[in-house]
Formats: structure tokens, sequence, C-alpha cells
């Protein structure tokens, strides 16, 4: 189950809802989040997207490369 803990002042915590794995969200202050390290093309976005089922919360970044990764295996079959 996601939970998070809204700190304003600071990132909030979030459990990943892919992996269970606590992270820091920056959704407060997207321009800090280290996903915007990550370059995804619209169609990594959308198979994405549908990978989590339109989850609304935050993945980790190992959730997000691995996600980035089986998206590349898919599309060289």
């Amino acid at each position: 189950m996601f939970q998070l803990q809204i700190d304003k002042s600071k990132h909030a915590l979030a459990e990943c809802p892919r992996c269970g794995k606590t992270h820091g969200c920056k959704a407060n202050a997207p321009h800090k989040c280290e996903c915007v390290k990550v370059s995804l093309t619209q169609n990594e976005i959308i198979f994405i997207k549908q990978e989590m089922l339109d989850e609304p919360d935050c993945i980790c970044m190992n959730c997000l490369d691995d996600l980035k990764h089986l998206y590349k295996m898919k599309m060289e079959l």
C-alpha cells in the first residue's frame, strides 16, 4: 500500500507502488527530482503508464530504469 508523508519544506518519503522500496519523492519540487535526469520517449512514457496501470504515485529510480529497459527489450522482439 502506498504511504506518503508530506513535508513541504523537504522531500516526502514514498513507497514505490511497484517494488515497495521507500524513496524520496520530490513532487513538490520536480526540478530537484532524480527522475528528471531520465530521458524518456513518448512511447516509453505510454508503456510505463500501461505497466503501472496509470498508478498516479511516484516510482523509484530503480523501477523507472527497469521499466525503461523492459520497454527496450519488448521492442527488440
